[in-house]
């Protein structure tokens, strides 16, 4: 096998996040794994917490301001799956996401395919989910709805950004597509970039996941991650992010899992080599997040153990603040 040939040295075992803060200070009780449904309901929560519920009237449209200072709009037609149009009040589920920690308490992370399919780590200038039902029933349109973001938000916009949109997989893992193209990118979804201003203006009609973002693009010889979780946890009960270090916009995503040798890793190889990582591995106990985060300077081939003597276990809003923090 080829992980028979990676060198011990490969292994790395440091100091890590948990309860007792960035010193790899072991904790004294046993964290115990959780099932695979327990950890798809917090992440469902962490999701739900994140969602804005508006009602509406289809004639008069709507238009709010987030806390974030995203301008919402929609005015025109809904019509339901025979494209009868709708009349009366809707429903709309709104949920935008900046931070990286939202992202991986809600299992949103930015892994794009590039122009010969392979899924490689994006940056981010936001991602949305939009969707309008009647009485629990899915709506469509061909009217456009109107998302104005500021680029304050992260770091200030990006020329290259590009539209992309969201696909989730059997396993309820989100991955990102350029959206269309040609003619069909340009009626279903416009971005516009206001440099004076600092805002990302994007029109787009489909409901469902849109991203605003770009392939991270860091150059450099690359190599494939690994990481072994502790016994007992797997890519059904666990999963492991990876963050850039001092890149609060990107976090990418271990994908695939290796059953036999019990590792997490990804499609090909996408980490530079020398480059800093912070990898975190996120998983559920006793209706707890689960997690272990460690700053990482990537070498070849590396593999990383997980100690479960070293897990930590908190809140929603405590891993979600603990990722945030990560310089």
């Amino acid at each position: 096998m080829f992980l028979l040939a990676l060198p011990a040295a490969a292994i790395m075992m440091a100091g890590c996040w948990n309860d007792n803060g960035y010193d790899g200070k072991p904790q004294q009780k046993t964290v115990e794994p959780g099932t695979q449904a327990d950890f798809g309901t917090i992440r469902d929560g962490a999701l739900e917490a994140l969602t804005i519920h508006e009602t509406f009237d289809v004639s008069q449209g709507i238009i709010f301001t987030t806390d974030n200072g995203v301008k919402f709009s929609w005015s025109g037609f809904l019509y339901d799956s025979e494209w009868n149009p709708v009349t009366g009040n809707v429903d709309l589920e709104y949920v935008e996401i900046f931070d990286r920690g939202s992202m991986a308490a809600a299992n949103r992370p930015l892994m794009g395919r590039d122009s010969e399919g392979n899924l490689r780590p994006l940056v981010t200038g936001g991602e949305f989910y939009v969707n309008m039902t009647q009485d629990g029933k899915q709506l469509q349109t061909w009217s456009q709805y109107y998302i104005e973001v500021p680029g304050s938000l992260t770091g200030g916009v990006d020329t290259g950004m590009v539209i992309w949109e969201g696909t989730i997989d059997e396993n309820g893992d989100l991955f990102w597509d350029i959206f269309g193209t040609g003619q069909d990118r340009e009626t279903k979804a416009e971005l516009g970039i206001d440099v004076e201003n600092n805002t990302y203006n994007l029109f787009c009609h489909d409901f469902g996941w849109t991203n605003i973002d770009i392939l991270s693009g860091e150059q450099g010889e690359k190599t494939p991650l690994f990481v072994k979780p502790p016994h007992g946890w797997d890519n059904k009960n666990s999963c492991v992010y990876v963050a850039y270090k001092g890149k609060a916009g990107s976090l990418a995503f271990l994908d695939q899992y290796w059953t036999e040798e019990g590792l997490f890793t990804e499609h090909y190889g996408w980490a530079p080599i020398g480059f800093q990582f912070y990898v975190i591995f996120a998983a559920e106990s006793d209706g707890m997040y689960t997690y272990w985060i460690k700053e990482i300077t990537v070498a070849e081939n590396t593999i990383i153990e997980v100690p479960q003597s070293e897990l930590g276990t908190c809140t929603r809003e405590e891993f979600i603040a603990r990722i945030n923090a990560l310089p």
